[in-house]
């Protein structure tokens, strides 16, 4: 197992190129396993601030922790689906509006019919669960 040597060789990385975004990626989830959340935010906003797509998902999820606000997770997924349209940011957009306190079907069955039509190298039955989900709200 390499991660204490990358925890360790990660920050270094960054320092010799500020523009590492995957290093900020990596700390980010570092700090979120050690319940850094603060530190974890500020890392995967680094990240997002490269145009480290995985980093918009990452960061939008801590809306379920309450660590961000709805509006923000929300903004964040739709920066992530004008920068690489990708299915994993609609996916993600749906979900939020299946929650129970943002219950809003037809905006989730838009963003699971755009995650459908764009497609993804997820399995096909993966899209299809999402997608019937939201169907039979």
């Amino acid at each position: 197992d390499k991660s204490p040597e990358l925890i360790y060789t990660t920050p270094k990385a960054i320092k010799i190129n500020p523009e590492f975004k995957e290093g900020y990626y990596f700390l980010g989830n570092v700090y979120d396993l050690q319940g850094k959340f603060d530190n974890a935010l500020e890392n995967y906003k680094r990240a997002m601030s490269l145009g480290f797509i995985p980093a918009y998902i990452t960061y939008a999820s801590f809306y379920q922790e309450k660590l961000i606000s709805f509006e923000d997770a929300e903004e964040t997924l739709l920066q992530a689906s004008k920068l690489d349209e990708n299915c994993e940011a609609y996916l993600q957009l749906g979900n939020l509006y299946l929650l129970p306190e943002h219950l809003n079907e037809e905006v989730a069955l838009k963003y699971f019919t755009k995650a459908k039509e764009i497609g993804s190298d997820k399995p096909e039955d993966w899209l299809e669960i999402y997608y019937e989900r939201s169907r039979k709200l």
